[in-house]
């Protein structure tokens, strides 16, 4: 098929705005019918695209593949059908689904911020709403933050009322670690009270609660990465033996700045970054920097292949035995790879994927580059050691 047959079949798919008709039949769909249609469109209409962009033979035909894709068949395009739906049907479980599907896709448009006026509006005092609220303690949106504050001022619902301070716990701590990685203790401590406060609350109200396992044992979790992990705390020791039986402690690394990555062989992502890792440890060669690995691998013989594989020429701790007796138990790890950058002192600067990110930079030339947030955290905790100041 040629990509300009193919584009139109992309734009087929578009739901027009107002009644959706089932296929053969001039019924309008119910509220499910309608999400699922939607979604399937969408889904449709980006398989197309994927076949129309690898058959494009100029950069004309892939230009034009782009350009339709980004009018007719990307989520951008699709937001405002899901807004609508949850206009039209605020009380069916329907709205909650695309609500759902907007923050998962489009979290910071405006969009989010017109589906929660109208769940506030409509849903606020429903019992299916726990539902929703856990969905959002996955990642932090300040929609969701909205929609989680009044649960929590209005709800008359128990489950609603547990799972959403215990989101909106979640959200506030993941703020402090990206938003406010750069600022000050002072900036941090309000979200960190917060959320403290919101998850004591969950401990002590709210504990039998379940989802994946119960609240309260979730809650304490978060409350122990809070009070003895986060951005500013000194890090706990770690000891225990690197992957060729050695013994090893992370206090011996006091005076050089630490990165600790946990990590797994079967973490694709773990594995794309270390070439970036090799390159920043090769880059910072004779400086008072360290990479320490944490690996959580149950065969160290497996782990070892993988090293001397993928070129790993930093050491790394090997996490076994009891789950209560882990490193990445006892640190509140749940995904991989989780960065921790420490300083000379011991104490945590950076954490989580903030490290991970990029960004554009401008030199004084007026060049722009991508550098890594990490990279510039490891070079400005560097220059602070050395008495320089920061190194931006």
């Amino acid at each position: 098929m040629r990509p300009t047959m193919l584009l139109a079949f992309i734009a087929s798919f578009w739901l027009s705005s107002g009644s959706y008709l089932s296929a053969g039949d001039s019924k309008p769909l119910t509220p499910a019918e309608e999400y699922r249609a939607l979604v399937k469109a969408l889904q449709d209409g980006q398989k197309a695209y994927g076949v129309a962009y690898k058959a494009a033979k100029t950069e004309e035909e892939k230009k034009r593949a782009s350009d339709e894709f980004s009018t007719k068949a990307s989520p951008h395009h699709y937001v405002g059908k899901f807004v609508e739906l949850i206009r039209n049907h605020p009380r069916d479980n329907a709205a909650l689904d695309a609500f759902r599907w907007i923050v998962s896709y489009l979290p910071a448009m405006p969009e989010a911020a017109q589906a929660v006026e109208v769940l506030i509006k409509n849903r606020i005092e429903d019992e299916r709403l726990a539902d929703v609220c856990k969905f959002l303690g996955r990642g932090t949106c300040d929609s969701g933050d909205t929609l989680l504050r009044a649960a929590i001022a209005k709800s008359p619902h128990r489950a609603v009322q547990g799972f959403a301070r215990y989101s909106l716990a979640r959200s506030l701590k993941h703020q402090t670690i990206s938003q406010l990685a750069h600022a000050g203790p002072a900036a941090r401590a309000r979200y960190e009270q917060e959320a403290e406060r919101l998850l004591q609350e969950v401990v002590d109200k709210y504990a039998d609660l379940k989802d994946e396992t119960t609240l309260g044992k979730a809650a304490e979790k978060e409350l122990f990465e809070i009070r003895h992990l986060g951005i500013g705390k000194i890090a706990p020791e770690i000891e225990g033996e690197d992957l060729d039986g050695k013994a090893m402690k992370l206090g011996d690394f006091r005076g050089k700045i630490v990165l600790l990555n946990f990590w797994d062989t079967t973490c694709g992502a773990c594995i794309a970054d270390v070439p970036e890792e090799r390159a920043l440890v090769k880059r910072l060669e004779g400086k008072p920097f360290v990479l320490l690995g944490i690996n959580t691998d149950k065969s160290r013989q497996k782990a070892q292949k993988v090293v001397a594989k993928e070129g790993i020429i930093w050491r790394s701790w090997w996490d076994h035995g009891k789950a209560e007796d882990r490193i990445a138990v006892k640190w509140n790890v749940s995904a991989w790879p989780t960065l921790y950058l420490l300083d000379a002192k011991g104490v945590i600067r950076f954490k989580g994927q903030y490290l991970r990110a990029t960004t554009f930079r401008e030199d004084k030339a007026g060049n722009r580059r991508w550098v890594r947030y990490l990279d510039e955290a490891v070079d400005d905790l560097l220059k602070e050691l050395e008495g320089g100041g920061s190194a931006r």
